[in-house]
This record gives structure tokens, sequence and C-alpha cells, in this order.
């Protein structure tokens, strides 16, 4: 998977999150809800954090690809500023160290700005 598109595709038709991981080290399960398992983890190594990333994953991704999806966004409204490479530039090092959540919120606000 290399595109945006193939990424909310696959997104679109997995199992609905949150997801969760447990179990012991070697042992993980990976849950959707009590009673549905996405998936099971047996190795002699990392399994507890594959799993842990698995279930991460899950709630990350599309709140990422929206972050992309309103960046994209961002940089065509500003292409048509006179200031653009200066937004660009501010854009980039606002987004670039700044946690999903609050970049999904610096995003909804851009939003609003933008359309009134």
């Amino acid at each position: 998977m290399t595109t945006v598109k193939e990424l909310e595709a696959v997104i679109a038709a997995a199992t609905d999150g949150p997801w969760n991981a447990d179990g012991p080290r070697n042992n993980v399960i990976v849950w959707s809800s009590p009673d549905h398992r996405v998936c099971f983890l047996h190795s002699d190594g990392l399994s507890i954090e594959d799993g842990l990333l698995i279930a991460a994953s899950r709630q990350a991704l599309p709140n990422a690809l929206r972050v992309i999806a309103v960046m994209k966004e961002a940089l065509e409204w500003s292409s048509h500023r006179l200031d653009y490479k200066q937004i660009r530039h501010e854009t980039f090092n606002s987004v670039r160290d700044t946690p999903i959540d609050e970049a999904l919120s610096a995003c909804a606000e851009f939003e609003k700005d933008v359309t009134g």
C-alpha cells in the first residue's frame, strides 16, 4: 500500500475501531470488542508491542490521513496568496511535531477560517 486512496480503502473495509491489545507477552489478542477478536499474535518476540501498534494504528491512521487531506487543502489555498512560501513554511513547521489530536483541532480551525 502506497497511496492515500489505498489506505482509505483498507480502513473502510476493516473492522471498526477502537481496537485494543492484551494478553501475555508471547500470546497477544487484538480486540475490537469483548466478543470480536481482530487478530491473534504468537511469537517469541515482541508480540505485545506489535499488538499495541496494530491497535493504535486503527485509531491513528484515519486521523493522520485527515491531517494530510487538510494540509493539502491548506497548501492549495495558500498557493493563491502572495505570501505562499511563508504560509507553507509555517504550516509544515506547525504540524511536523504536533500530536495527532492537536493537528486535527488545528485542521478544524483552518477549515472554519477558510469556509467562513
